[in-house]
């Protein structure tokens, strides 16, 4: 289906915190029962999707309720929609945002499903390898609780503790390691290693 149904009818004022792309106000003519009316999408997203997400629902009717699905939503609601919670905490408020090809407006769950494979378990949620960088395939795993309060922006490190780091890199003491020990994510021990934070920090 190539038809779209949506139409801007309001700058909102607002804009993305990172390029500054408008906020707008759509309308959806879609007309399915599953259709929202209203939706607020960024100018690039305006540009490729079709609908407010009727026309993947009554396509795809069937998908939804699995574990996967139901993290793949998660995903878009705390990035793109500014009414959730998770969105103020730090993701969409942040220019977190998910790419383009999860975001299809017709086969965006199908690729997220082909990407990254089902959902192990309860247990699993859905991780950003990397905090700074956005929900892609190649930033995302399914990581145990455990392993995704390590790589939280809630660890914080000391300089008393990146000296340390230091010291163990130099050492030749793996980066796994060190970020069990001091209980943070690798991509922050690969960040002082590289030089890329913590540079003041002999």
């Amino acid at each position: 289906m190539n038809e779209n149904f949506l139409e801007k009818i309001e700058d909102t004022g607002k804009r993305h915190p990172q390029n500054g792309e408008i906020l707008w106000k759509c309308k959806c003519n879609g007309g399915f029962p599953t259709c929202k009316g209203v939706v607020y999408l960024y100018t690039s997203r305006v540009r490729y999707q079709k609908s407010c997400g009727c026309i993947f629902k009554k396509k795809n009717n069937n998908l939804r309720g699995t574990l996967t699905y139901r993290s793949w939503q998660m995903m878009k609601y705390r990035c793109h929609t500014e009414t959730s919670p998770d969105y103020k905490k730090g993701w969409g408020s942040k220019g977190v945002s998910v790419c383009d090809r999860w975001m299809d407006e017709e086969n965006g769950f199908l690729n997220f499903l082909e990407d990254m494979g089902d959902r192990p378990s309860k247990k699993y949620t859905l991780d950003r390898i990397d905090n700074e960088r956005d929900y892609c395939p190649n930033n995302c795993r399914w990581a145990l609780s455990k392993e995704q309060i390590r790589n939280s922006r809630v660890t914080k490190l000391t300089e008393d503790d990146v000296r340390r780091i230091k010291n163990m890199i130099k050492g030749h003491v793996p980066q796994k390691e060190i970020a069990e020990q001091f209980d943070c994510s690798r991509a922050n021990i690969s960040a002082i290693a590289c030089g890329k934070s913590w540079v003041d920090i002999e």
